[in-house]
């Protein structure tokens, strides 16, 4: 093995970080992008081959790119080569091409002119915070974005359409991976999971939690999942087995944890990476070869038939590894880390093994997985690409793919298509085709479209058999292990060419006014739960699921002479068909109870724990698990539980009634029903989330981008956030890091990311107006200031009153702000507390002393600038000195 560091490979000089580095398919080129907001393409000969680098003819550096505004998270070229995906910290998404032509020099760029011209082709927006990865299909036909707005969203890359939005996740996503046979897509999350994804259906296969329940690391930059080239398992990261932190390998099909996990880590595991070959391990075995990354600034690299590694780098770097990439044939594994830096290690063969070839790599996925695994790519590489990388005697013509040479396909389309169709002369001879097959293009979809034709989009479809849908039987009940589509007899086989490509679906289903059954996908139901009958399916739709884990509490709880610190924590697990209800503390297991029925939902506190049942029944246990009250019957099955870390219980049924108990004293706190909520909401309009707050307050989230509240004195449901929030110049004010939001600032975010694909600022309220003034700026901060003091948010409010302030002020706006002082100040009548409650003007507002607020948080920020606000800032100044005077001269 040979290891180097590329010391001119970097962004700005030592120190600032590489966060993402990837190879292009032919091996002809290196992109690199970090905090300077840039992405670097570098001749990957240069690093490679020590003549090559020492050559003053050959260019190290072939272009600087500055499209984003922010750092630039993740670097992608897809699978056929032709594009690049780039995605940062200002939440956008560039999709670029190479192009013939003369390149220009990005603005601001020191380091020289650029020598390929790479153009942005695709502008992807959706995501309302940074995206960490993103990451392509197979057949380059689809995009998967992750953010830190809890989202994972699925693009076309044609017309750069927003097809799907996943939202199961609760905490920041920051890593995806597709299979490489495209059947799943998988993504891991800060809320301690990984979700399989079905890409026939775009619902969750399942949540795999299992690995990560303990030394869960949350400060990581990215979590950079992959499978393994024959997708028969894909390695995760950020787990920790002890002594050390791990990246598990999950078994397709299973989707668990194998006995082998990749240890030796003293941090976290943030990166994992495939090699794209498998290795020969004897003349008949296959096995696969895997990199991970560490934030302990280590490496190590494992052929998966050996117990060991057999690389492990301690010393190459001085802050964590945070991205991986192999070179096409498999021996040279590149990294980048945080200090700034690039490491390139070479194997060989001895190390290794021999490397499968492509073919016999194809057919182990058609063993392994029952159908034929490759896919063509849906964008070849251009031939002008072709004619960059490999010079200008290069044979090579690749044509573009039939499926995009349409003129009503996007604007893609026309620039993909040549003039006058496709000239004779590009047409590759059988020489050509072998040197194309070993730059591993796919040229052309998998079907026979004539050459040198100009095909439509609905030619193409026209001409391409029907996919049908996938058997439910294994491919293990296949004879000879062969797949038998419809109509095909058992043994029969296909040809590469008669097999239909899948075709990404293209158009948003709009849910109907009433759900779907039960567990059938876009139900919003819990998978496995019983079907309710025609006459009894709920109006509400429900994107919940199963709440199977739940935190009891940190506090120490005795149990018998000891007192057990640390996390107390309630799951519902199942064990050879029995559902069991099992308590932990710190660690350790403290009580179990055996059910009868399936648990769809668990919650608690300290004081005690609940389950509920499809049974439509919920039990109540102390906190040694005893049962505290017979079982509780419910008018439906549950959807969530929630506590508010004390004696209050919320439960929400699928009929929509919501009751919230004090199970201490045993009476209803609150009984209300969600169809009030939902009754004016547009069709489909889904409740994504219930919750219940440590004041006993209900939270409801909506599909439509609104949260509520439910005021019991009231009783009715006031608005925390509208999606024409989005269009307020104040939105910003909103922080993104969860840690510095209070209860207002959460429940506004997850609204804002529980809504994708709604058209910008439009207000789907229940008031039906378009962008009315609740979206504008004072509106908006009106909205905010009542809504912090329906939550009672003192901090919150603080801020929204000062910036209010500030905006009246600016505005010039002296009869709102005239009203807004007199409010706090009490008219100027009360010189004292009791005077004030004589009254009904109370001196203060969520717990803070109004007349001091009234001081530091609104007059302070009022300014100069209009003679009218002057007059109403010296008036309220005289008011409170007035005020105030009493006080110290009153008699003791």
């Amino acid at each position: 093995m040979l290891v180097d560091k590329i010391p001119w490979v970097s962004h700005g000089g030592a120190g600032t970080p590489l966060y993402s580095l990837d190879i292009h398919p032919n091996g002809s080129r290196l992109a690199t992008s970090g905090s300077d907001h840039k992405v670097k393409i570098w001749r990957l000969a240069a690093i490679l081959n020590v003549k090559a680098e020492a050559s003053s003819k050959t260019s190290r550096l072939l272009a600087t790119l500055a499209d984003h505004g922010g750092p630039v998270n993740v670097i992608r070229f897809s699978h056929s080569g032709r594009f690049l995906a780039t995605a940062s910290d200002d939440k956008v998404i560039a999709v670029l091409e190479l192009r013939g032509g003369q390149a220009q020099a990005s603005f601001g760029n020191s380091d020289g002119p650029n020598i390929e011209n790479w153009k942005v082709v695709l502008t992807l927006r959706g995501h309302s915070a940074g995206i960490p990865d993103l990451n392509w299909s197979p057949d380059d036909s689809l995009l998967a974005s992750c953010s830190l707005d809890n989202l994972v969203l699925v693009w076309d890359t044609v017309t750069g359409q927003l097809l799907h939005t996943l939202s199961h996740h609760t905490s920041f996503v920051k890593g995806v991976a597709w299979d490489p046979v495209n059947r799943y897509l998988a993504s891991q999350s800060d809320d301690r999971s990984v979700i399989i994804w079905d890409r026939t259906t775009w619902a969750p296969v399942t949540h795999i939690t299992k690995p990560f329940s303990k030394g869960f690391v949350s400060s990581t930059f990215s979590l950079r999942i992959d499978w393994s080239p024959d997708g028969s398992k894909f390695a995760c990261v950020n787990s920790f087995q002890s002594p050390c932190h791990v990246a598990p390998l999950i078994e397709r099909g299973t989707w668990l944890a194998n006995k082998q996990n990749l240890v030796g880590h003293s941090h976290a595991v943030v990166v994992a990476c495939f090699n794209p070959k498998l290795f020969y391990k004897n003349a008949e075995e296959v096995s696969s070869c895997i990199a991970i990354g560490s934030q302990d600034a280590k490496l190590t690299v494992w052929v998966l038939h050996q117990t060991r590694p057999i690389c492990i780098g301690t010393k190459f770097f001085e802050r964590s590894v945070v991205d991986l990439a192999w070179t096409p044939d498999g021996y040279t594994l590149l990294a980048s880390s945080m200090d700034g830096t690039v490491a390139a290690f070479s194997f060989t063969e001895i190390e290794l093994g021999k490397a499968v070839s492509d073919d016999d790599l194809e057919k182990t996925k058609k063993e392994l997985h029952g159908i034929h695994a490759t896919h063509a790519l849906r964008f070849a590489e251009s031939a002008e690409q072709q004619h960059m990388a490999f010079g200008e005697d290069s044979p090579v013509h690749v044509l573009p793919s039939p499926g995009l040479l349409t003129s009503g396909n996007s604007a893609l389309a026309g620039r993909l298509a040549p003039e006058h169709g496709v000239p004779s002369d590009l047409q590759p001879g059988p020489s050509q085709q072998a040197q194309v097959a070993k730059r591993r293009i796919s040229p052309d979809p998998v079907g026979s479209v004539p050459t040198g034709t100009h095909v439509s989009s609905a030619a193409w479809a026209k001409s391409r058999p029907p996919v049908p849908p996938r058997p439910p039987k294994p491919p293990s009940s296949l004879p000879n292990g062969s797949a038998a589509g419809p109509g095909a007899t058992a043994g029969s086989k296909r040809k590469a060419s008669e097999l239909p490509m899948p075709t990404p679906a293209r158009r948003r289903v709009t849910p109907e006014s009433l759900p779907a059954p039960t567990g059938q996908p876009g139900s919003g139901q819990p998978t496995g739960a019983s079907p309710p009958s025609a006459l009894s399916q709920p109006a509400i739709i429900f994107q919940q699921e199963p709440q199977l884990h739940a935190e009891l509490g940190k506090e120490p709880i005795p149990l018998g002479d000891q007192a057990e610190g640390g996390s107390r924590v309630l799951e519902a697990v199942l064990r050879s068909g029995q559902w069991e209800i099992v308590c932990h503390s710190s660690g350790l297991h403290q009580w179990t109870d055996r059910v009868p029925a399936k648990v769809l939902a668990v919650a608690g506190s300290l004081d005690f724990a609940a389950a509920a049942f499809e049974s439509a029944v919920l039990q109540v246990y102390t906190p040694a698990g005893r049962r505290m009250l017979p079982a509780l019957k419910l008018s439906a099955p549950p959807v969530s539980l929630s506590s508010d870390g004390g004696w209050r219980l919320m439960v929400v049924c699928r009929d929509g009634s919501l009751r919230v108990w004090d199970l201490q004293a045993l009476t209803v706190h609150t009984e209300i029903s969600l169809l009030s909520l939902v009754a004016a909401t547009p069709a489909g309009t889904a409740v994504r989330q219930v919750q219940l707050s440590k004041d006993g307050g209900v939270h409801a989230l909506l599909s439509n981008r609104t949260a509520w509240l439910w005021h019991t004195g009231l009783a009715c449901w006031l608005c925390l956030a509208d999606s024409a929030f989005a269009a307020s110049p104040f939105t910003s004010l909103l922080p993104l890091n969860p840690a510095l939001q209070g209860d207002l600032g959460r429940i506004q975010q997850q609204a804002s990311s529980s809504g994708r694909g709604l058209p910008p600022g439009t207000l789907l309220s229940s008031t039906g107006s378009l962008r009315t003034g609740l979206g504008q700026g004072r509106g908006h901060l009106e909205a905010n200031m009542a809504a912090a003091l329906a939550l009672q948010s003192p901090e919150e409010y603080k801020r929204w009153l000062s910036t209010y302030a500030s905006h009246l002020a600016g505005e010039g706006d002296a009869v709102r702000l005239r009203e807004l002082c007199i409010e706090l100040l009490g008219n100027g009548q009360h010189s004292s507390s009791a005077q004030a409650m004589d009254t009904g003007w109370s001196p203060t507002v969520c717990g803070l002393d109004k007349r001091r607020l009234l001081q530091d948080e609104v007059l302070k920020r009022l300014g100069d600038k209009h003679q009218s606000i002057r007059r109403i800032k010296a008036e309220m100044f005289d008011l409170l000195n007035s005020l105030q005077q009493p006080s110290t001269t009153a008699p003791k």
